[in-house]
């Protein structure tokens, strides 16, 4: 795993989304495209990323506002964990766990070149988290945890 590098099995044509989309338009290609987060790029510059859980977020804090009033950079993370595709698959799972993120957008040159997720190192290399395969088959009610992977980042 130590030579494997990120820009070996990074996602090279993210989901992405302008920085100025509503929550709406944004729900909506996640719901169309069956994923858990957007990236909002600008003229090939990482803005920011919205997830399900921000959406949710808004929808919670600002139920009196529409989706479709507010802009998706307005609630994406301000600071946001990136890395860039020579890094190792070892330094990828050390930065997720460290900044808690499960997905890493790849930056080259100050633009985005893909994006590695927890979901993409373990389909690579299953044999680092043996527990994950238990994970996936326990009962259905706990099968969120496929996508969410609450176990190795302690959420």
């Amino acid at each position: 795993m130590y030579k494997i590098l990120v820009s070996d099995i990074m996602t090279r044509e993210p989901l992405i989304i302008s920085p100025n989309a509503n929550l709406l338009e944004c729900a909506k290609k996640m719901v169309k495209k069956k994923t858990g987060s957007l990236l909002l790029v600008e003229k090939k510059k990482l803005i920011g990323l919205i997830s399900t859980q921000d959406i949710l977020w808004a929808l919670v804090k600002k139920s009196q506002k529409d989706l479709s009033s507010i802009q998706a950079k307005d609630i994406s993370p301000k600071k946001i964990a990136v890395i860039k595709p020579s890094a190792t698959l070892e330094e990828a799972l050390k930065k997720m766990k460290k900044s808690r993120f499960e997905r890493l957008p790849v930056i080259d040159n100050n633009e985005l070149v893909g994006l590695i997720t927890t979901k993409d190192i373990l389909s690579f290399n299953p044999e680092i988290y043996p527990e994950f395969f238990k994970i996936l088959s326990l009962p259905c009610k706990v099968k969120f945890f496929s996508y969410s992977l609450p176990v190795l980042f302690n959420h």
